[in-house]
């Protein structure tokens, strides 16, 4: 996995609100439920995605939370961005210190294109065109239990 689990649900999450129709405000529970997701763990993503500017909350009977922009204007990279800052795409893929284009390390200079096309592909997926790709193509965002139908 590319992702962190915090980034990877953060995504799916995001995901899923972006599918509601009038983007109404949605219980966290029922999202954490319905992507078989942990929900304390969802809370504390939803509060980062809220401090980070994505998602707005609302407390009470028909609380919840809900996108704080359009899905086309919520990209893959602001969750990542929000969630896990931009380490992935500067930090070395080693772990080594100091790696640069003047002290690489093996992986330096292959990581880097790759790194540069992930982080393209993100800044130009938007979650309104995933969520119609989901749609359209059925895409699952569910995890599934071993032996469940898919």
């Amino acid at each position: 996995m590319l992702f962190s689990k915090t980034s990877a649900y953060g995504i799916r999450a995001v995901l899923y609100l972006s599918m509601q129709k009038g983007h109404p405000f949605v219980l966290i529970r029922e999202i954490a439920e319905n992507l078989n997701l942990s929900y304390h763990f969802l809370g504390k993503i939803f509060q980062n995605l809220s401090q980070g500017g994505l998602i707005t909350s609302y407390k009470g009977p028909n609380g919840g939370v809900r996108l704080a922009r359009k899905p086309e204007d919520i990209f893959v990279l602001d969750v990542v961005r929000v969630l896990e800052g931009m380490d992935l795409f500067t930090e070395c893929v080693f772990g080594l210190d100091k790696c640069s284009d003047h002290f690489p390390c093996p992986l330096h200079h292959k990581w880097f294109r790759i790194r540069k096309e992930i982080s393209e592909m993100m800044a130009s997926t938007n979650f309104a065109q995933l969520a119609l790709d989901t749609n359209t193509f059925d895409f699952r965002i569910k995890t599934v239990s071993v032996g469940t139908p898919i």
